[in-house]
């Protein structure tokens, strides 16, 4: 069973994981079984129902089971890929329908299993991307379709080193937060894929029957943050406009930073109330001291260069201890 390394995890796995690098063999964080669910993951439970914003028909995108004899839950996707999960989030397997492959769902073992994994440990996980800039995390927070990815690649491209393309994994360190490095990839749609790297595109199909595009970024000559970075601040995505003035950061309140932020936050569909309540302390405790903004991207998507050097501008003017 090799071991992988992603999060700041040793993640052990009955199978070769794609897109993650091998660890050191150790006392794995997580054990990951491909291909089976345990025979409890069946069966009369609790069903909790979440649609997020994109449906299959009149099915929701993720039913989640309660599982609380097992002491975990079971996740069954729309697209048809099954999980089980502890609650602990140190033991997961998966299952998939043909023509479905590994690759499709390595997709959300990725993502929502393995955000629901960091977040049962106590662990604040941002939907956001992030790169380095003038030695420090800055983080790009908004919901899926919002163009995290798009800004960050942009950002990447001028040469900034990437930390996480979809989920920002936040530690309190005195007197501040620092973030672990997460995946070294990008996942584009193909809108934006032509826009950042024209016709000759270097990015591949994620799988056969998935429509995002990946890059390895250090693989391709670009740079990734191996290392933990301090956090410089954070960027609320919010919607594109057609003034003049955009793209444009701006200042927001205490409570709009923390309503955005909350809004974001990895998973949070699946914390109860006690687990709710700790979210909400630890983003307070986050807004008091790191610098949150709010981002208006142009309508113009060809104006993404304007956006990241908004960006850029904004990261310089911040003031804190530098990554080494």
């Amino acid at each position: 069973m090799p071991d992988h390394s992603a999060f700041g995890l040793r993640i052990r796995s009955s199978d070769p994981l794609p897109g993650l690098p091998l660890a050191t063999t150790g006392e794995p964080d997580i054990v990951v079984r491909l291909g089976a669910l345990p025979p409890w993951s069946t069966g009369t439970a609790r069903v909790h129902r979440h649609s997020g914003e994109a449906e299959v028909g009149d099915t929701p995108t993720v039913t989640v089971w309660d599982l609380p004899e097992a002491a975990a839950i079971a996740l069954r996707y729309a697209e048809g890929i099954r999980f089980s999960v502890t609650t602990d989030g140190r033991q997961v397997w998966a299952d998939w329908d043909a023509p479905l492959t590994l690759d499709d769902a390595m997709t959300f073992l990725l993502g929502p299993v393995m955000g629901y994994a960091l977040r049962r440990r106590g662990l604040l996980a941002l939907h956001a991307s992030a790169v380095v800039i003038a030695g420090r995390a800055i983080g790009i927070v908004g919901p899926g379709g919002t163009g995290k990815s798009t800004t960050a690649t942009a950002l990447v491209l001028r040469g900034h080193p990437l930390v996480t393309d979809d989920i920002l994994v936040l530690r309190p360190i005195l007197p501040g937060w620092e973030t672990t490095p997460a995946i070294d990839q990008v996942r584009l749609w193909e809108d934006s894929e032509r826009l950042l790297f024209g016709a000759a595109s270097p990015m591949a199909a994620l799988s056969p029957t998935w429509e995002k595009r990946g890059l390895a970024v250090a693989s391709s000559g670009l740079r990734f943050q191996g290392t933990s970075v301090p956090l410089g601040g954070l960027l609320l995505l919010g919607p594109r406009s057609e003034e003049a003035s955009a793209p444009r950061i701006e200042s927001c309140g205490g409570a709009e930073a923390i309503i955005g932020l909350v809004a974001n936050t990895y998973t949070n569909y699946l914390l109860d109330d006690v687990e709710r309540a700790q979210e909400l302390r630890a983003v307070g405790g986050l807004v008091r001291h790191v610098p949150v903004m709010r981002i208006t991207p142009h309508a113009d998507p060809e104006r993404i260069g304007s956006l990241a050097g908004c960006v850029e501008e904004w990261a310089e003017s911040l003031r804190g201890p530098r990554a080494g």
